[in-house]
């Protein structure tokens, strides 16, 4: 018995505008879990090391992140930077 829920045919512009918003979501938890850590002490290196390993656990078996290593890096930068 097929469900046809499970593959739905989503129109571009959808899908793009979801892209936009999960990526911003992203962006935002990985700022927010760095000034928390930073606030606690931790070095720059570990929050790093600690923000790389939560995204790459969350994408094991679904592909690819929204954000790229170098992109997760200037943020934890930016966080300690200020």
């Amino acid at each position: 018995m097929p469900f046809d829920w499970i593959h739905s045919d989503l129109p571009p512009q959808l899908s793009e505008k979801q892209g936009a918003s999960r990526r911003a979501v992203y962006i935002h938890d990985i700022s927010s879990r760095a000034s928390l850590l930073k606030r606690l002490g931790y070095p720059r290196g570990y929050v790093l090391h600690r923000c790389l390993g939560n995204v790459s656990w969350g994408f094991v078996l679904r592909g690819e992140p929204p954000l790229t290593v170098a992109e997760i890096r200037a943020l934890v930068d930016k966080i300690f930077d200020r």
